[in-house]
């Protein structure tokens, strides 16, 4: 846990380049697959618009779609053989948001973030609001989950339209 926080720390402090929430969120993606080989059918989707994000915040959004697509395959599709779990991201207005939302098994009904004494998530929520200096809401509809963070980067501004699919 040291090893991450100091490699977070320095990275932080340095402007040594820019990446897109597509490329996080494809190597997370990657990272993860591993642990549902053998468990059916569950796919991961990356789509949205491509948007540069620095360092700091690239490595941030790394931890944070861990955490977040870890929570929906243990969690929203436990005990299911098939399922998609999908990271969304795009600009509103001079803010980024990026979502990851599971078609599984949906919160429980008392769920609540402000509630919610799991480390995982108030790692997230800690993150999201301490970092980005953005927020995080959930909902639930249909079937399945969503979490979004919500966020303004310092370097507001950096897009171009685009579509991708991991």
């Amino acid at each position: 846990m040291r090893s991450i926080a100091a490699a977070h720390d320095l990275l932080s402090r340095q402007n040594i380049g820019v990446t897109t929430i597509e490329q996080v969120a494809r190597k997370v993606i990657e990272l993860l697959e591993p642990m549902v080989q053998g468990r059916g059918k569950i796919s991961f989707l990356a789509e949205g618009e491509n948007i540069a994000v620095e360092t700091r915040e690239a490595t941030t959004l790394a931890i944070l779609l861990n955490e977040l697509l870890t929570n929906a395959m243990r969690h929203g599709l436990r005990g299911r053989e098939s399922g998609v779990v999908r990271v969304s991201y795009g600009r509103q207005g001079s803010q980024i948001w990026v979502s990851v939302a599971d078609d599984g098994n949906g919160l429980p009904a008392e769920f609540s973030l402000a509630k919610n004494k799991g480390l995982g998530l108030s790692i997230v929520r800690t993150l999201v609001e301490a970092d980005l200096h953005g927020q995080l809401d959930w909902n639930e509809g249909g079937s399945g989950a969503r979490f979004t963070l919500l966020f303004t980067p310092p370097a507001a501004g950096r897009s171009s339209e685009g579509q991708s699919r991991a």
